[in-house]
């Protein structure tokens, strides 16, 4: 369904009837030799609309990234990456990536990579191929003040964005997996370089 303004769209697209279609019996080893697939469910669909944060968004060319929080129908709080594309019929959204630490309160199971270390970190998620590249994620910044974080490409091509709101989000054009993320300081010091 389209949609006049894009975050309505991704508002409707987060809180989607939950009686969407279930995922199909997998497929067992015994029904012979061949390529699998696995449909997985269209995300997590939030209670209620009201409580949909925007952590922030990316515009380009007809196109829009938000980075959302909320609870979903069983209580967990959900990080998620939600892209709106402008067609001929109005705005239409759909899940990029995202993850959950389950429900509120629970202790994770394992440490993020920056609560072991002392540098700043980037939990990065997205999709990307053909010509459309989408990612972002929450940056934990173990106190250090983040100025830039530089993005690149296995095809050598750079995206950026800076730290506000501890969130960065990436649009591009083309479909090159990332390679490595940097976060610099605010006088361009580089803080951390990840694969």
């Amino acid at each position: 369904m389209a949609h006049d303004d894009p975050l309505a769209a991704v508002v409707a697209k987060l809180t989607a009837p939950p009686g969407f279609e279930p995922e199909p019996d997998r497929v067992s080893r015994d029904q012979g030799p061949g390529p699998r697939a696995r449909i997985s469910s269209p995300g997590p669909f939030a209670q209620d609309p009201a409580a949909i944060t925007v952590h922030k968004q990316r515009a380009g060319d007809d196109r829009r990234l938000y980075a959302v929080g909320f609870d979903d129908l069983q209580g967990n709080w959900w990080f998620w990456l939600v892209a709106a594309e402008l067609g001929g019929g109005g705005w239409a959204a759909h899940g990029v990536a995202g993850g959950s630490d389950g429900p509120i309160g629970q202790q994770r199971a394992t440490p993020r990579p920056s609560s072991v270390g002392s540098a700043p970190w980037l939990n990065l998620c997205g999709q990307w191929g053909g010509d459309t590249f989408y990612a972002g994620g929450d940056l934990d910044c173990v106190g250090a003040q983040i100025g830039r974080v530089q993005l690149t490409l296995n095809d050598g091509s750079q995206l950026q964005d800076d730290g506000i709101g501890n969130v960065s989000l990436f649009i591009g054009r083309r479909g090159a997996p990332p390679d490595y993320v940097e976060i610099f300081a605010p006088d361009g010091a580089l803080l951390s370089k990840q694969p």
